[in-house]
């Protein structure tokens, strides 16, 4: 956190003393703005939000209790929001959907701050398993709420009926909205609107005049990102806090210590007096690390990454401060930016990259915009290097090494060109050139299986129900093979849905899109998908080496892997013996 972000807490928070203990009088306007749209109010829609309204303020010590809340809550959520270039007005849903009550539990079984049911909060990259519900976690399912919002109003281009879908689903909202209000900046709310929208809107009116005026907060709540790995008491030992404080804003976490596969972040209550005490310091200490430098060893780049120790690198990484994941075969940009709790829009803007080109196995891609500057002073150019490399080896943007660097907009880096990655080249400071040597691209001798290719699968699926893809290593082609899976299919009937079929089948969402080829969650009405993969019974056979055989001949026979026929016994290295008995696991129906 900074110094202005840290002052803007304070200042919002020492501002709440002189609050009198009653709820502000009720008035609806004619007009209201939300997220850029004029609403002008009938009369009719101003009485229904009137009787939200004076629910909301019956009871003064409820309002009270989440005006609190709200006070607390909202500099993160509109953190959040700004970090996603999202209308900060949906805060309000927050209040209105959980009453910001993190472990709040809806009848419908829809969980959090938030009100994700588990199969949307999947679906907007948030892990929900016996060890974390991040539904529960105030930053990340707030993150996951602003995409999932941004994602429906690509459809809507209309921020009212975006809302209107947080309630009812894309389908159930498309079929209430109108054409005409697409895109429009004006709109007309009346008697006949949405319930959801109207109360919506009441909670808007309350609270937007009463947020800073609080007697009982005491506390910022202040972002955490290096937890990995961490219990609660580590963090609060660590940052000399209340440990059953932080347990009490952070209920995601199941387990004793918070999972190292991506960051988790913490929500540190920390008290007013800390902040006040470190505020002329430009910090808070050991409280907010996103704009420290990250320790040695997670410092990485392009070059350090790749195929040969793929095995280690972690599901997601930091890179100059941004969260970033590796791609693997078969991966491309839609499949990553899944993985990723993004949109493939986002993606490929966050990677300044065009929707024809395709990811690289082994390179590096940002789920998060880039920095405006790198953690290391200067680059040299090596040979066969972009300046779309140098941007994604270090995590900037390419406007940012132009701009640093003095260069035209369309000016190639020249080979030794050594490069500003942090300030500005002064204008008086010539531009230097170091000597490269030209080096040999190392080969990676890894095996590695190749992906499942499922592009020509719709035209075999009426033909046969026993469908897989392997690579012929002879013709360098993708075969389809019978002997491996079988499939079960589903129909897609009228009104059905990705997420619903998922339910039907109890499989996840990611695992439909990928067996079924889909690029969105888009699906047709009598659509084939294949909804379940069984792997067939394998029988054990012994194989009896003979002249000439080797691991690789072996595994071509019987079409099994150099992998499996190790493991299955036990086996250290490749040397086979002449009339040596091999175990053999073949699939069979």
């Amino acid at each position: 956190m900074t110094a202005k972000s840290c002052l803007f807490f304070l200042f919002f928070l020492l501002s709440v003393h002189g609050y009198a203990q009653q709820v502000p009088p009720i008035d609806v306007p004619d007009e209201i703005e939300f997220a850029g749209i004029k609403l002008k109010l009938t009369d009719g829609a101003k009485e229904l939000i009137r009787k939200d309204m004076a629910q909301l303020t019956k009871n003064p010590k409820y309002f009270l209790t989440k005006l609190d809340r709200a006070n607390l809550y909202f500099p993160v959520i509109e953190k959040v929001f700004e970090e996603e270039s999202f209308p900060k007005d949906f805060k309000y849903l927050a209040l209105q959907e959980s009453s910001l009550i993190g472990d709040a539990i809806s009848k419908s079984d829809a969980v959090g701050y938030w009100q994700f049911k588990k199969e949307s909060a999947i679906e907007v990259g948030l892990r929900v398993d016996a060890k974390i519900d991040e539904r529960m976690n105030v930053i990340s399912s707030t993150r996951g709420a602003a995409r999932y919002l941004k994602r429906n109003n690509q459809i809507f281009d209309n921020w009212v009926y975006s809302l209107l879908s947080y309630n009812l689903g894309l389908a159930g909202a498309k079929s209430l909205v109108g054409q005409a209000n697409m895109g429009t900046s004006k709109m007309i709310i009346d008697e006949d609107m949405h319930w959801y929208v109207l109360r919506f809107l009441a909670h808007k009116l309350v609270y937007q005049n009463a947020i800073g005026n609080s007697a009982t907060v005491d506390s910022v709540l202040v972002e955490y990102i290096n937890g990995g790995n961490k219990t609660f008491d580590d963090i609060a030992v660590e940052n000399k806090l209340d440990r059953h404080k932080i347990a009490f804003y952070n209920k995601w976490l199941k387990t004793g210590s918070i999972p190292g596969d991506k960051i988790y972040p913490v929500a540190l209550p920390v008290p007013i007096s800390h902040a006040i005490a470190h505020a002329k310091t430009n910090h808070l200490p050991e409280i907010s690390k996103r704009d420290e430098k990250p320790k040695k060893e997670k410092f990485l780049s392009v070059a350090d990454i790749n195929l040969a120790n793929a095995g280690s690198v972690p599901y997601t990484l930091i890179i100059n401060g941004v969260r970033a994941i590796m791609a693997h075969y078969g991966d491309n940009s839609f499949k990553l930016s899944t993985k990723g709790g993004i949109s493939k829009d986002e993606f490929l803007k966050y990677n300044e990259m065009k929707s024809f080109e395709d990811v690289v196995p082994g390179r590096i891609y940002y789920l998060e915009h880039k920095r405006g500057k790198a953690m290391v002073m200067f680059h040299t150019v090596q040979y066969d290097e972009t300046i779309w490399d140098i941007a994604q080896n270090y995590g900037i943007k390419i406007e940012t090494i132009r701009e640093k660097n003095r260069m035209d907009e369309n000016e190639a880096v020249e080979v030794g060109r050594v490069l500003w990655l942090r300030s500005k080249r002064p204008k008086n400071k010539q531009v230097e050139y170091q000597s490269v040597e030209r080096k040999e691209i190392p080969v990676v001798k890894k095996e590695v299986t190749p992906p499942i290719v499922v592009d020509t699968i719709k035209e075999k699926l009426k033909a046969t129900d026993n469908i897989f893809a392997h690579y012929n290593t002879t013709t360098k082609v993708f075969v389809l093979d019978t002997t491996k899976f079988q499939y079960t299919y589903h129909e897609v009937v009228s009104g059905e849905t990705l997420f619903g079929i998922s339910r039907k089948y109890q499989i996840p969402t990611d695992s439909l899109m990928e067996w079924n080829n889909l690029e969105g969650y888009g699906i047709k009405l009598a659509q084939n998908l294949i909804v379940a993969v069984k792997a067939k019974n394998k029988e054990e056979i012994l194989h009896t080496v003979g002249p000439g055989d080797t691991f690789y001949k072996i595994g071509q026979q019987y079409n099994v892997s150099v992998k499996d026929m190790m493991n299955w016994n036990n086996k250290t290295d490749m040397n086979l013996k002449l009339g040596e008995k091999l175990i053999i696991k073949k699939n069979q129906p």
